[in-house]
């Protein structure tokens, strides 16, 4: 058993050298008693999204590139994250087809959670992948619904788990035409027609 304590406490001290702090007792002292470990950061994005006071809906937008990840590495350490190590990540949601501004997104929630370990002191600054990785985006070009599209959504009839929105799928439609700039065609032709 002793033998055990020793090389899990020689364990939490290597992880928090590799971090580049300065290795004291206090601090040896501090991780045993919190147990929290000091290396894994799955662990840490996943403790950092449950007790944030993000929205419910963003959380979940954090959470899928939680997934992401454990999906391309099962297991990231602090000193994992490497420029090497987010270009990989980029490469396998290019090659899972995500689209540019979708990998943005979840490159932006990662960088987010590596400021964060940073500033925590779980990271050396000077170790910083994101000083040299850009974040791309493209512009979207978001266009109006065609009149054939909107006689399928007029003519749409919904089914199973769906059939609560089809008491009044009048609203979903003026919600809908009201984003895609169009209410002024359809206001026309509802008047036309009914």
């Amino acid at each position: 058993m002793l033998y055990e304590f020793v090389a899990d406490l020689e364990k939490k001290e290597l992880a928090l050298w590799q971090q580049g702090k300065q290795i004291s007792l206090d601090l040896l002292k501090t991780c045993i008693q919190t147990n929290r470990d000091t290396t894994s950061f799955i662990q840490f994005f996943n403790n950092e999204i449950t007790n944030s006071s993000l929205k419910e809906s963003t959380k979940r937008n954090h959470f899928s590139t939680l997934n992401l990840l454990v999906e391309f590495k099962k297991e990231i350490h602090f000193s994992d994250l490497t420029f090497e190590f987010i270009s990989s990540f980029d490469y396998h949601l290019q090659v899972k087809g995500y689209h540019t501004n979708t990998i943005a997104k979840h490159m932006k929630h990662l960088k987010r959670h590596i400021n964060i370990a940073i500033n925590k002191e779980y990271m050396d600054i000077d170790k910083y992948a994101f000083r040299k990785y850009k974040i791309k985006c493209v512009e979207n070009h978001h266009t109006h619904l065609s009149p054939e599209e909107l006689q399928k959504l007029e003519k749409l009839y919904l089914q199973g788990k769906y059939t609560r929105l089809q008491k009044n799928p009048g609203c979903f439609s003026v919600l809908l035409l009201c984003r895609t700039k169009v209410f002024r065609l359809y206001s026309f032709k509802w008047r036309k027609y009914h």
